[in-house]
């Protein structure tokens, strides 16, 4: 899958991309969109499922195997995939076509990366954030690497400041 960026040149699953002047294998829009979302859609409501379940194991036997994330990173993925699923079935219409393998590779590569995030938020130590819910100073620190804005120091001052 290669991105073009000629002018004139429209995705492989746009509006006003030609599913005509393709050559591989055709599938009717909406199929395909649902191949684009769909599978991500349900690897984020299994993980939300799992999620779910964890936390409340996790309650009950006051675990700290969990990061207190899970559910909220799955349940916003689970949320903003299930809209763009329910917007392919009941509002946008559809008339034309496109090419099944990008409709997969999407959909795979979107799935892919929904995975990834859950895992990788699971990853963060609970010690990257401060007692009391507030965050250290290491977010502020990312988000500004320059300096020599005075928001930035700012923001730097404002973060040691609650942390005393």
């Amino acid at each position: 899958l290669t991105t073009n960026f000629e002018a004139g040149a429209m995705t492989p699953y746009g509006k006003f991309f030609n599913a005509e002047s393709n050559t591989g294998p055709k599938i009717a829009s909406r199929p395909g969109m649902m191949l684009i979302y769909g599978p991500a859609f349900a690897v984020c409501a299994v993980a939300l499922k799992a999620a779910m379940a964890a936390a409340a194991a996790g309650a009950k036997a006051s675990s700290s195997a969990l990061n207190g994330r899970e559910v909220l990173i799955a349940g916003m993925l689970a949320t903003h995939f299930l809209k763009r699923v329910l917007e392919v079935l009941f509002l946008h219409k559809y008339s034309g076509g496109m090419d099944r393998n990008s409709a997969l590779g999407i959909g795979l590569y979107y799935a892919l990366m929904a995975k990834m995030v859950l895992h990788q938020q699971a990853l963060v130590p609970a010690a990257m954030y401060a007692a009391g819910g507030s965050l250290p100073f290491w977010p502020i620190a990312a988000a500004c690497p320059l300096w020599q804005f005075p928001a930035c120091r700012s923001l730097e001052a404002a973060a040691h400041c609650g942390r005393t």
